[in-house]
């Protein structure tokens, strides 16, 4: 795992200043598989073979490989904008996540020969995975009053 972080700070001229920051971040972890604390099913008892079920277990038996991996990304600008009286602020920003899952969800180091059902229904939760990818992106837009009372303006959308 491993990020970057910046920081740009312009003066653009002596009425506007500009603020730039962004950064990223990439995780991929390999862990995060369940233990078997209770079993009251001797038949999966019987799957998942030499563990034994613990509130204090820690052991695995497994065929699947527990991982996430996943990207988080934004960027935001803020600019500011003295104008005598007031200063007008405009911030805009986007974040991005995107993450791929992959779980061993049934615990067993193999597929399991299905014990009922019609379709197989122990075959069926071997493993998962699942992708994600959210994206959201922010305005604000403000004027403030320079004043150096005791009341001061603060409009924003």
């Amino acid at each position: 795992s491993w990020g970057l972080r910046g920081t740009l700070d312009l003066d653009a001229s002596d009425d506007l200043t500009i603020k730039i920051i962004g950064d990223y971040r990439d995780y991929n972890a390999r862990c995060c598989g369940w233990t078997a604390v209770r079993i009251a099913n001797p038949t999966f008892q019987t799957i998942l073979g030499p563990v034994t079920a613990s509130p204090t277990n820690r052991t695995v038996n497994n065929d699947g490989l527990d991982r996430v991996f996943s990207k988080l990304y934004s960027a935001s600008v803020q600019a500011d904008w003295d104008i005598g009286p007031a200063t007008i602020t405009s911030i805009t920003a986007y974040q991005g996540y995107k993450e791929q899952n992959d779980a061993e969800v049934d615990g067993a180091p193999t597929l399991p020969v299905p014990a009922v059902g019609s379709p197989p229904l122990l075959a069926a939760f071997n493993f998962q995975t699942g992708n994600q990818k959210q994206d959201s992106y922010a305005q604000e837009l403000r004027i403030a009053s320079n004043a150096a009372h005791r009341l001061r303006l603060n409009v924003s959308e």
